[in-house]
């Protein structure tokens, strides 16, 4: 295991505020989520006694689940790590790579990738990012490495990361990436248990 970098001082702070369009994006998604769980809830009833007056009842409610939104990004499997809709709380992904700590990036350089919008501090590093976005990316989908060993999904902050074999990895805590890095083969386990559990998904 090449091990490059280190950062973290254990505590993660906002750094930038969302846009009134990223908060308009976010509040329709959870309405339509909402409608439609409302809708699903309400399902059986409708179709039920429909039955009881229609043989044709089962087509009425194929129907009426046609009409619920799909789960978006479900067979991904990938939960956007972020803050206030953007990836990676704000900070710049390619910083990571390049300095003593990452920094912020700026909603002026600001790219959509993989369906989440990230930051950058500059229109270069953003270019570099999407010229490569598999490389500076975190993987596990910004979960944390040292529970993706041990089969476990936790949150993981973005300000204690570690960079080994010239890929990103975040952790929860100085202790979990501690440990990681102590463990010469907890990458390719990470990575492992993560395409299995995105495999499983996606077959769901």
């Amino acid at each position: 295991m090449a091990l490059t970098r280190e950062f973290g001082s254990g505590h993660s702070q906002a750094t930038d505020h969302p846009s009134m369009v990223q908060r308009f994006r976010t509040c329709m998604a959870r309405m339509a989520f909402a409608a439609g769980l409302a809708m699903g809830l309400a399902l059986p009833n409708v179709t039920s006694s429909a039955h009881a007056a229609n043989p044709d009842s089962t087509a009425i409610g194929v129907a009426r689940l046609a009409l619920l939104p799909p789960l978006v990004g479900a067979a991904e499997g990938v939960r956007r790590h972020d803050h206030a809709g953007v990836a990676l709380e704000g900070f710049d992904p390619v910083t990571y790579f390049l300095g003593d700590r990452p920094r912020p990036g700026d909603a002026t350089f600001e790219a959509i990738w993989g369906g989440h919008a990230w930051r950058f501090a500059s229109a270069a590093n953003r270019a570099a990012f999407l010229s490569r976005p598999d490389v500076y990316a975190p993987r596990l989908g910004g979960h944390d490495a040292l529970a993706m060993t041990r089969g476990r999904v936790v949150e993981a902050e973005a300000r204690i990361a570690a960079i080994v074999s010239g890929r990103l990895y975040l952790f929860h805590s100085r202790a979990a990436r501690d440990a990681f890095l102590d463990d010469p083969d907890a990458a390719a386990l990470a990575e492992r248990i993560w395409n299995e559990s995105k495999e499983r998904l996606a077959r769901l």
